[in-house]
């Protein structure tokens, strides 16, 4: 019911709203359509993030970005921490990432990932990605 009033309120101004499973949803768009994907504390909750990777790679066009934010399980905060780290969200996240396990993911879904110092800092208990179609 709200899917479908928020798709009523968005085709008045030209849009539509898509209630789906990612991928299903992503593939309802046209390939190379997207300048700018933002994928923000969402991997994390993904049963299958290298499927929503290559999904959303094939949306963007050559000059497309996509900025990826997921937890960093790689930080100093989550070491110290423990079982007790903030990022821990059993069982809403399903996958964790680390700066490393992250630019793999995305090479395997065909972008070029830049993940500088403050993007993956060892105490920042987030990790940012910038990914761009290789």
């Amino acid at each position: 019911m709200l899917a479908a009033a928020a798709d009523l309120a968005f085709r008045a101004r030209g849009g539509r709203a898509v209630c789906a499973p990612a991928v299903v949803g992503l593939r309802s768009f046209a390939d190379a359509s997207f300048d700018v994907a933002t994928l923000r504390s969402y991997l994390e909750h993904e049963h299958d993030p290298l499927a929503v990777l290559r999904a959303v790679r094939s949306l963007l066009n050559r000059s497309g970005v996509a900025f990826v934010k997921v937890p960093n399980y790689g930080s100093l905060n989550r070491r110290v921490r423990g079982a007790r780290w903030c990022g821990y969200r059993h069982p809403e996240h399903v996958n964790y990432f680390t700066a490393r396990t992250l630019r793999a993911r995305a090479a395997m879904a065909g972008f070029k990932s830049r993940i500088g110092l403050t993007d993956a800092f060892p105490t920042s208990d987030n990790l940012w990605a910038r990914l761009a179609p290789a």
